[in-house]
């Protein structure tokens, strides 16, 4: 018999041996396609109800042959909400239920406004009936994962409604967002307008915003993938490959023997947010994955733990998203108040990395060998960050590897594509430029002004650690 929650009530009281559940909210094109991925690869390693571990983002019905995805499915055109339904069935192992999406018949003109004040008022009725009627189907609810890119009107616009929404409904609950950050060189014309007012309110309404930037995703498919042409199936394939490493179930271990996880029960959502998220000004985080390569270099290839954290060290200090061609000379400085040192005189300081916090996570065999230790390494973190490193595993492979290293990180860079956003939405400002398509859905020039300057202290705070 399930058992229904409260909006504001978590399960964190009850047994850690159950599975606690994750429900997934998909909004915009972007949304929908990463969350169908995503729900691609989690189900080629739990997919059957007599795997526990499979409930945490699958339930099951005796009248389906299949699991059915924990899932909330949002866009303002119905053609990407079809698609992933049938990419879903065709895959033979899950599909979305058909009581769990909404969709309208015009999109939203890659107009933030429009999104937020239009159809995030007139549909919010609709979309937190369909999320009450999933939380209320978990036995052990967990929390929120959001689903989003902000260059567009629907995503930006309406999935920021939608946080609001959670919060306000629930409050207690975790809401972890990831959000696709658009190219710098330019997706839609007004792509920095979308993302500044997205952070500026998500900021104040979500616990963790996972950032992955297009121009980052580009450069492992091409630099490690080898690609010649990248499609954006490709660029959500490397967001959703490091996604799925964070989400599934992990238990933390011993920084020099990571084999003791299989003692412990997995960790909550909630936890793994906690741990890297543990000051409220700085919620931005970033993710890196490794072994990076073709898909055809598999058989070929052979690592070690000790390779691999290797490698995941140097991309951490030097804000790297692949494992070959980062800086591997900078090193972090003994005292955090001294800068960055480095072997060569003319390296940049700037250059160092500053961290708050890592949450390493490890999938595959032979975890009695992987050690951690390096990423306790004085001087890499800030002087505060009252628990910087938390170490997570778990022994099952993933994506044909049979072993998996990510870091999720809460690090200083993360500010430059943020600033770079504000900088170009400022000047498109000054000039009034579009700012009339914004006005006409109730968002007026103070508005602007407002979420720019936000963003301003988002980036303040970070280029100060």
């Amino acid at each position: 018999k399930q058992q229904k929650l409260a909006p504001h009530v978590t399960h964190t009281h009850t047994s850690r041996s159950m599975a606690h559940q994750v429900v997934v909210v998909q909004v915009g094109q972007a949304g929908n396609q990463i969350g169908c991925e995503l729900f691609q690869e989690l189900s080629k390693v739990y997919n059957r109800q007599d795997q526990p571990h499979a409930h945490r983002f699958f339930r099951f019905h005796p009248k389906c042959p299949v699991a059915i995805a924990r899932s909330v499915y949002i866009d303002t055109e119905a053609k990407v909400i079809a698609a992933i339904k049938a990419e879903a069935k065709a895959s033979g192992r899950w599909q979305y239920s058909e009581k769990s999406g909404l969709h309208t018949l015009r999109g939203a003109g890659n107009n933030w406004a429009n999104g937020y004040c239009n159809y995030g008022a007139h549909h919010r009725d609709d979309i937190l009936k369909l999320i009450r009627r999933e939380v209320e189907l978990c036995h052990f609810f967990d929390g929120f994962v959001v689903v989003g890119s902000v260059a567009g009107g629907t995503g930006s616009g309406l999935g920021t409604a939608v946080c609001e929404m959670l919060r306000e409904e629930y409050p207690k609950s975790i809401i972890f967002s990831q959000m696709i950050w658009p190219f710098s060189s330019g997706e839609t014309i007004v792509q920095h307008y979308n993302a500044i007012f997205s952070l500026a309110k998500l900021y104040k309404c979500v616990d963790a915003i996972l950032l992955l930037e297009n121009d980052k995703l580009q450069r492992v498919c091409n630099v490690m993938l080898k690609l010649k042409k990248v499609a954006v199936k490709d660029l959500n394939s490397v967001a959703v490959q490091q996604l799925c490493a964070l989400l599934l179930p992990v238990s933390r271990c011993a920084l020099d023997d990571c084999s003791q996880a299989a003692s412990h029960a997995p960790l909550l959502m909630s936890e793994l947010v906690a741990a890297a998220v543990p000051h409220p000004h700085y919620k931005l985080l970033t993710a890196r994955a490794t072994p990076q390569m073709p898909a055809s270099y598999k058989d070929f290839t052979s690592y070690s733990w000790k390779s691999l954290l290797g490698s995941l060290r140097g991309m951490c200090l030097s804000d790297s998203s692949c494992e070959e061609g980062y800086n591997w000379r900078i090193k972090p400085p003994q005292d955090p108040s001294i800068g960055c040192v480095v072997d060569t005189p003319e390296a940049v300081c700037d250059d160092f990395n500053t961290t708050i916090t890592h949450t390493l996570v490890l999938h595959g065999i032979r975890l009695k060998e992987a050690q951690a230790v390096e990423f306790l390494q004085p001087g890499l973190y800030t002087a505060w960050s009252p628990e910087p490193l938390t170490v997570a595993s778990d022994t099952t492979p993933l994506f044909g590897h049979d072993m998996v290293a990510c870091a999720m990180s809460n690090s200083k860079h993360i500010y430059r594509p943020v600033e770079a956003a504000v900088s170009r939405a400022w000047t498109m400002f000054e000039s009034r430029a579009y700012v009339h398509q914004y006005q006409a859905f109730g968002v007026d020039e103070e508005a602007f002004q407002q979420h720019m300057v936000d963003c301003e202290q988002i980036v303040l705070d970070y280029k100060q650690l």
